[in-house]
């Protein structure tokens, strides 16, 4: 069975790893030294390069794009939370999708008490608490 604390920690490292990966690739392409990892083999086409060297070097520009990371970066992890939860299932499955319980289960075959899919968007407020300030923020949020 997962924790409280152990689920904290769990989420708190995934909002930091989703914004570190945001900082990371926005800066990158300001920089014009995006290294690409994923898929194997990637890279960018002469015409792809040339639309990554007119990025703006506005610093509104790379706050815009970690927002856009952050979230793009947040969809397969939620979408994975919702595949442990059962709440969804992988589109080619053909049986009937149980879910990946992080949770065991009781004697008496109670529905597990964590929800991780409806737990991972209210967890960024806890992460936001903890993290370090860099300067900027992906939320709007001014309190």
């Amino acid at each position: 069975m997962i924790s409280e604390q152990e689920k904290a920690a769990l989420f708190t490292e995934v909002h930091r790893a989703i914004e570190e990966a945001a900082a990371s690739a926005a800066a990158a392409v300001r920089s014009q030294e995006v290294q690409l990892s994923y898929p194997p083999n990637a890279g960018f086409s002469p015409a792809e390069q040339r639309a990554l060297a007119s990025f703006p070097a506005a610093p509104e520009a790379e706050s815009a794009l970690r927002k856009i990371i952050a979230d793009a970066a947040s969809v397969p992890l939620f979408r994975l939370f919702c595949l442990f939860d059962a709440v969804g299932a992988p589109e080619d499955y053909e049986d009937v999708w149980l879910g990946l319980s992080l949770n065991t289960p009781d004697d008496d075959d109670e529905e597990p008490d964590t929800m991780l899919h409806d737990e991972f968007f209210d967890s960024y407020w806890k992460w936001r608490e903890r993290r370090p300030d860099p300067g900027w923020k992906l939320d709007t949020y001014q309190g």
